[in-house]
């Protein structure tokens, strides 16, 4: 994927064919979901998107949905894994 910025801080994804990933986290299109990411600590944030940005970007059985943010739910915090 190509992380394609925007000049309000939020990004997409773009894939090699050059389309983008859904609002529905599951197809590729014309039109991608822009999304919004926030920092919770050390190497975590959080994914949101939706209108507003009022959804958060959920990882549950290798699969990506928008759910309602729910504090503790390791479901929803994403962690940057530094490579050797």
């Amino acid at each position: 994927f190509t992380l394609v910025m925007s000049e309000n801080g939020s990004f997409t994804l773009k894939a090699k064919d050059g389309t983008f990933l859904g609002a529905d986290m599951k197809t590729f299109g014309k039109e991608g979901v822009q999304l919004r990411a926030a920092a919770l600590g050390k190497s975590r944030f959080r994914l949101s998107a939706g209108e507003g940005f009022t959804k958060t970007v959920v990882s549950k059985r290798k699969t990506l949905s928008l759910g309602d943010f729910t504090p503790g739910d390791k479901t929803q915090i994403w962690i940057i894994e530094k490579y050797k």
